[in-house]
């Protein structure tokens, strides 16, 4: 028995980055590791068929337009209502084992973009202690495993407009979960390349100034992973009016202190471009 009190998993679940044979590194516009399929076709449906319904998200959910909701992982562990599979699955990817593998597969990029950051903690990544956010315990790194939903549309919108995740985030992995009766165009995960001395408000930054350089089709069970940075901008692509949810797991790595800085507009231009564009971006 494990330590949330219920029955192991069958030897079919997996992680989602245990090796088998499927994954794609991809340099540009910014390093990241991509698979479909991500998880084995068994695990995958047992977590889809058992995907939290939108009434469990937020009360009047529904009613909505194109609105990011998350379930937490201490939610998912603490409550009744969701799945056995789904318990399994966060408990899981908030992990020692989860983190040891993140840094098997993303420990030289991290190490790479930044260099100090061991130094920083007097200790090599591996020995990290990972932490599930939630849980009251003290580590170097805190991990965090969402349900996330945007909730249908009813003006054509992009839920989230080109930006760059926390500065505390250290790593960010996305697993969609897109339902077989859902038809919608866009949704796609888009990463832009950006100029030298580009500048944001807040975390946001102006989609005139960046480039599309790669979409992430938004497909059921595809997953991709990145370490986070100045330059790991992205973007959902906007939806058209539909009833239909979109629906993925959003995992995280996040310090207690930033792990990197971003350049801010001035007064000026960033009331330009709330103005002109941020605002349109709904």
């Amino acid at each position: 028995m494990n330590d949330i009190g219920f029955l192991p998993p069958p030897t079919a679940r997996r992680l989602v980055l245990r090796r088998h044979g499927l994954y794609a590194a991809q340099p540009a516009p910014y390093a990241s590791l991509q698979s479909r399929p991500c998880l084995l076709e068994d695990h995958y449906a047992e977590l889809a068929a058992s995907f939290p319904r939108l009434d469990q998200f937020a009360p009047g959910a529904e009613a909505l337009d194109n609105r990011v909701l998350r379930i937490a992982s201490s939610r998912v562990i603490a409550e009744p209502g969701f799945s056995g599979a789904w318990r399994w699955f966060v408990q899981q990817h908030t992990s020692q084992a989860f983190w040891e593998q993140i840094v098997r597969e993303f420990g030289g990029q991290i190490q790479a973009r930044y260099p100090g950051l061991e130094q920083r903690f007097g200790k090599p990544m591996q020995d990290w202690r990972a932490v599930r956010r939630g849980s009251g315990e003290v580590g170097e790194v805190t991990l965090e495993c969402q349900i996330v939903v945007n909730t249908p549309v009813r003006t054509a919108s992009s839920v989230k407009a080109p930006h760059v995740d926390h500065v505390r985030k250290l790593w960010t992995g996305l697993l969609y979960f897109r339902s077989p009766e859902d038809d919608t165009p866009g949704g796609e995960l888009q990463l832009f390349s950006s100029p030298p001395g580009l500048r944001f408000d807040a975390h946001q930054a102006s989609r005139r100034e960046v480039t599309l350089d790669r979409s992430l089709a938004y497909q059921p069970n595809s997953f991709i992973g990145f370490v986070n940075g100045p330059d790991a901008i992205h973007a959902v692509a906007p939806r058209p009016p539909t009833p239909q949810v979109r629906r993925y797991v959003d995992f995280v790595v996040e310090l207690a202190e930033p792990v990197f800085k971003l350049p801010q507009m001035n007064p000026l231009r960033r009331g330009w471009y709330r103005l002109r564009e941020r605002q349109a971006s709904r």
